[in-house]
């Protein structure tokens, strides 16, 4: 691994199909991209989801945790309220941030990475993955979907923005696993 040296010995793993071969087209064989299970996600802040999605994962295994920010307000469990957000944009608009966290423990060192994406919640028009076909990529006039449908969805990905800066060793938070207490709240969709 040349390109990439403090990411020797990691593996990124995922449980969705689709993430799994947006990653697998992204990495370009630098890291490996593996099928994973899905881990308990905390109910905290989305860099607390990160940092104990990369303690539950444990080290060596870099993790994804996407959430949805709808009108300044994040949404940490996109993916049990898709269908409500779904309801939503066949009747009005929101401001959308997709953010996306890339975290790994290392030699007892949880990094995370951030990706974000602003757009417009959009009626949906066109099929495709989770809130793709109704999040308005603002600048460009068209849904994730359609952008993945014409092959350009990497150039504007959170989750790519979120793999170039865990290429580039650029960290959004740093945070000794050790300083991070266990988990005593609640956790999501329980």
């Amino acid at each position: 691994m040349h390109f990439a040296p403090h990411l020797e010995g990691l593996s990124l793993a995922s449980s969705n199909k689709t993430k799994i071969a947006e990653y697998t087209r992204l990495s370009q064989g630098l890291i490996p991209v593996i099928t994973g299970t899905d881990l308990k996600e905390i109910f905290g802040t989305p860099d607390q989801i990160a940092l104990y999605k990369a303690l539950e994962g444990g080290e060596g295994l870099i993790v994804e945790d996407s959430i949805l920010v709808v009108d300044d307000e994040p949404v940490i469990d996109i993916k049990w309220r898709l269908k409500d957000l779904m309801e939503r944009a066949k009747h009005e608009t929101a401001t959308l941030i997709w953010e996306v966290r890339l975290a790994y423990v290392k030699d007892g060192i949880v990094k995370v990475f951030k990706g974000t994406l602003e757009g417009r919640l959009r009626p949906w028009d066109v099929a495709g993955s989770g809130y793709d076909p109704i999040f308005n990529v603002y600048g460009v006039g068209q849904s994730l979907a359609q952008l993945e449908n014409r092959g350009l969805k990497d150039q504007y990905s959170a989750r790519a923005r979120a793999f170039s800066a865990l290429l580039a060793n650029e960290p959004h938070l740093v945070v000794q696993s050790n300083d991070l207490p266990a988990w005593t709240g609640p956790f999501q969709n329980e």
